[in-house]
């Protein structure tokens, strides 16, 4: 399985996991805004295409989970769970307050990282429908 499969798999587990919790606290005006830093991914998710079965299936049930206009992009430099992969010690993770989120969480919606979905298009060509 390629490496933008799988960040979509990881989309779809977050949206199955939002949707199930949503669904527990029955609070109807609760906004969910869901996170990725896959470019690919999102693009799938954002832009309709005519995907491969395999890509194509996620989408639909991500988006039937969480629309995609609640998906926004997080730079793997801001991302916390990027940490690991970025060659961190695992010293530092103990120092570090992971289940805190990143700061600029706290800040109002307008400081927080700009969506600007811009991908390889060969990662993205390689998913379409073959005719």
């Amino acid at each position: 399985m390629t490496i933008p499969r799988l960040e979509l798999m990881a989309c779809c587990i977050g949206a199955r996991l939002v949707h199930s919790v949503y669904a527990a606290l029955d609070v109807p005006d609760l906004k969910i805004i869901a996170w990725s830093d896959s470019m690919v991914a999102l693009w799938w998710l954002k832009n309709h295409g005519d995907w491969s079965v395999f890509v194509a299936n996620r989408v639909n049930e991500i988006n039937s989970l969480v629309p995609s206009q609640f998906w926004r992009h997080v730079p793997g430099e801001l991302n916390p769970a990027d940490l690991l992969s970025r060659g961190i010690s695992p010293s530092f993770i103990f120092r570090l307050s992971l289940g805190e989120g990143p700061s600029w969480l706290l800040e109002p919606p307008s400081n927080w990282p700009i969506d600007h979905l811009a991908c390889e298009t060969s990662e993205v060509e390689r998913e379409k429908k073959e005719s």
